[in-house]
């Protein structure tokens, strides 16, 4: 999706249905309404921009492999977390390989879990350091700050120098693009979200990531919450016999996880 294109083509249209309302300018009614409807419809794109990193609208994201055979990879955000813990071993008990989106603020006093990541084999991204609701509305500079700051604490306790960055709640505007411009970072998005954050029912999740698989697909879940282990336990089980084979995010989007 070209949003330049999109942003031209609308400013157009704009100044086209001006320019016939305002022959109608007796008629406030016609002078007024093509202009709010354009506005109204290029905030709807906007907004659908924003909050679905899939478009692509304001960065490039790796949202899918470049594959689609009967192939995944798993990822989780938020942590490190106690949770993290159960996750990996669940990973190891099946062979499979995951990455995990780290949030900044989370590794104090979860050193070791952060490194116990690394140390079975599984890769890890930047997820930012603060990670909260406003976010996406700290300046350029703050925001590239922050990515910074995490990148740093995750060399210092990992030894690795992240190349993939992973925005809070997938949120992409202007801001976003400017922050990331200079960082010459990877941004890993998905296209299956399991939503383990919001629906209770681990069998409604279960069945929300089995009913959108398609091949190549890059799996969203979250090692913070209490009921993802249960959910992982029974998909990879399901992976495992539909032979869908789970493999690193690096080798499904071609792309290194470290500088």
């Amino acid at each position: 999706m070209n949003k330049h294109r999109i942003i031209k083509w609308f400013v157009v249209l704009i100044i086209f249905f001006y320019l016939i309302a305002f022959y109608n300018e007796t008629q406030h009614l016609y002078f007024w309404l093509p202009l709010l409807l354009l506005i109204f419809l290029y905030s709807i794109i906007i907004f659908l921009g924003s909050y679905f990193i899939q478009l692509n609208f304001f960065v490039k994201a790796f949202n899918k492999g470049v594959t689609n055979k009967k192939q995944l990879a798993l990822t989780f955000d938020d942590g490190p977390h106690e949770n993290t813990l159960q996750i990996l071993a669940l990973l190891k008990k099946f062979n499979v390989k995951a990455s995990f989106f780290i949030i900044g603020k989370n590794i104090a006093g979860r050193e070791e879990i952060l490194k116990k990541i690394i140390e079975e084999g599984h890769l890890i991204g930047n997820h930012s350091y603060e990670h909260n609701t406003m976010y996406s509305m700290k300046s350029a500079l703050k925001m590239r700050q922050d990515i910074l700051k995490n990148k740093e604490l995750l060399f210092q306790v990992t030894g690795k120098n992240v190349n993939w960055f992973r925005p809070p709640y997938g949120v992409t505007n202007p801001i976003v693009a400017k922050a990331l411009s200079p960082l010459n970072l990877d941004i890993i998005g998905w296209n299956v979200r399991s939503l383990d954050t919001t629906i209770h029912d681990e069998k409604v999740v279960l069945k929300r990531i089995i009913d959108r698989l398609k091949g190549g697909d890059i799996v969203l879940l979250h090692d913070t919450i209490d009921k993802t282990a249960q959910v992982l336990d029974v998909f990879l089980l399901h992976c495992q016999n539909q032979k869908i084979e789970i493999i690193p995010l690096d080798q499904l989007i071609n792309r290194k996880a470290y500088a």
